[in-house]
């Protein structure tokens, strides 16, 4: 239940000061609170605060009393309700529905909507809402860096639906990755049938098993075998493992059985605990991911909080320059602000990604070789990990799904809010360097460069897609010529679930000789939901820069359709070739 005023309508609601001194005594004679008539508001309010029980609520003595077991939110976390998610799916299916102002017409769709909104969208809100309590819980309390190991194909980066080629698994990479970080002591938490998995309720509830349910990682072993063993626990304390390798399976064998007591110290009286073990291949099978919290001792910590622009602006753009004196181990992590206010609890979650590249000492700092980059997620945070070498390096952070909503037009106070993190075994440098207007378009090019799929259009032009692990699409177009235009239409109207740094779906370009130029950026616009790219590229050599038939009446800005505006430019304006 949240804290809407609807909701928290009480049940012989304490006084306040705001009430009058003959309400406060009626409500302590009420209660059989004896007072001295003399006594100030003040004093009565004391009173009444060291003689109230805790807060009823009508609406939850209704549910009650129906068999509901109510559970409320705490106040100003609306992102901790599932509700938000589905209010903000059904909104945006109306808005793309286009119906005029007719309120019946409105209502009926609406019904319509709720009506047939999918079970499996449900679970995909509900299993949201309990990773963002996962990530409260792992990253916000501890404030160490935190990453998220998928155990599904896919789980990555792509969308449902098709945004991306699903990424395949490698499972002895994940093995090793949980194997480093156990012998690193970090915290682990794994989410069981969370995500897009499909969820066979019966099948889970016979394995002893509770979907969308987060439990504790306490080792992780391999023994003869070789068998890959976790030791988890259910954190209700019971509801345990009944599959193979739990309590009283006949694979233990005395030398199985032998080795974990050894590692772990594990004993029978573990099952009374919500303790079990369970093999990799069934948690492979059951758990959508495994969260890592690097809780590490002696590391050097430095926090820098910044806004995110919904536009190309460099005087909020967040970059840093740091300065490694010597080789350190070094885990960015990039927070965007949390939702706890009534303005703010009604925009979506943003699309985040962090990037590092080489850089140059000086006063302007350039875009240099790509050394490493977060995947692009729409959460609450993202980070990556890196060991750095000696020297100079550029911090640039990123946010693209805000942009075109509005807020580009409102107060720079309005904006979303960062905080980013550096954790490093060495201390590092760091200072807010001056940046040049198209830092912004050098950054995508240079991550699409070195990360984005090459497609060969024609001679002396390539095309860059961008999609793996980027939660969306990039675009950028390469004319390698000397004395040749590039004319290129993108359409991207079949997608859904995205937005558009260019405001809308469809694009014209003409791109100048000897140039680079970031057609499009798209992004998801729900985390919880689905997400499918379609995208056609056309293109043509031309003699000179005006679109021609293509824009016939684009005598304003014959270059671009939809024409750059100025708070665009610094991300789609061409980029000459260096």
């Amino acid at each position: 239940m949240d804290n809407a005023a609807y909701h928290s309508v009480q049940e012989d609601k304490k006084p306040t000061m705001t009430n009058t001194k003959a309400n406060m005594q009626a409500w302590l004679q009420r209660h059989n609170v004896e007072f001295d008539n003399s006594l100030r508001k003040c004093d009565l309010l004391k009173l009444i605060k060291q003689n109230g029980s805790e807060n009823v609520y009508k609406i939850d003595e209704l549910l009650k009393a129906a068999g509901h077991e109510v559970l409320r939110l705490p106040p100003y976390h609306p992102d901790l309700n599932p509700i938000e998610l589905v209010w903000g799916d059904i909104k945006g299916q109306l808005a793309r529905n286009e119906l005029d102002s007719n309120l019946d017409k409105k209502k009926i769709a609406l019904e319509q909507l709720f009506n047939e909104f999918p079970a499996e969208k449900w679970a995909a809100c509900d299993s949201h809402v309990e990773k963002i309590e996962d990530d409260y819980c792992l990253c916000t309390l501890t404030g160490a860096p935190c990453e998220s190991v998928s155990l599904q194909a896919g789980g990555a980066g792509g969308g449902a639906g098709g945004g991306a080629p699903l990424e395949q698994l490698d499972r002895d990479l994940v093995w090793a990755q949980l194997l480093s970080s156990r012998q690193a002591c970090f915290l682990m938490g794994a989410s069981c049938g969370g995500g897009n998995m499909k969820v066979d309720e019966e099948e889970y509830q016979r394995l002893g098993l509770r979907p969308r349910h987060a439990y504790s990682v306490l080792d992780v072993v391999e023994v003869a075998g070789p068998t890959r063993l976790l030791r988890l626990r259910n954190p209700w304390g019971h509801y345990t493992w009944r599959g193979a390798w739990a309590h009283g399976c006949p694979r233990w064998t005395d030398e199985s059985r032998r080795a974990v007591q050894a590692h772990s110290g594990s004993s029978d009286a573990d099952r009374d605990q919500g303790v079990f073990w369970i093999s990799f291949d069934d948690v492979l099978k059951y758990f959508d991911c495994i969260d890592i919290c690097k809780v590490r001792v002696g590391w050097h910590e430095v926090r820098l909080a910044g806004i995110l622009p919904p536009m190309s602006s460099t005087r909020h753009l967040t970059c840093l320059l740091l300065t490694a004196t010597q080789p350190t181990e070094v885990d960015f992590t990039l927070f965007q602000e949390g939702q706890r206010n009534s303005a703010k609890s009604q925009r979506s979650q943003l699309d985040l990604c962090v990037v590092v590249f080489r850089t140059k000492s000086g006063p302007n700092a350039q875009v240099g070789k790509l050394v490493a980059h977060s995947k692009r997620q729409v959460r609450g945070f993202v980070g990556c990990h890196k060991m750095l070498e000696k020297g100079f390096y550029l911090v640039v952070c990123l946010a693209f799904n805000h942009w075109h909503t509005g807020l580009e037009l409102a107060d720079s106070s309005a904006w979303p809010r960062h905080v980013l993190a550096a954790h490093s075994s060495k201390p590092l440098a760091v200072e807010r360097p001056s940046l040049h207007p198209h830092i912004l378009a050098d950054a995508i090019i240079g991550l699409t460069l070195a990360r984005g799929q090459r497609h060969e259009g024609r001679q002396g032009m390539t095309a860059y897609y961008l999609t793996k692990g980027w939660a969306g699409l990039v675009v950028m177009v390469e004319n390698r010529h000397t004395d040749k235009w590039i004319h290129v239409k993108c359409d991207c109207q079949e997608s859904y679930n995205v937005v558009s740094t260019r405001g809308e779906l469809k694009t014209i370009d003409s791109v100048p000789p000897l140039h680079r130029q970031v057609i499009i950026v798209l992004t998801q616009l729900e985390g919880s939901g689905g997400f499918s790219i379609a995208h056609r590229l056309t293109h043509r050599l031309a003699g000179g820069a005006r679109l021609q038939d293509w824009a016939p009446h684009a005598d304003g800005e014959p270059r671009h359709r939809p024409p750059l505006a100025r708070r665009l430019l610094g991300l789609h304006a061409p980029r000459l070739i260096t």
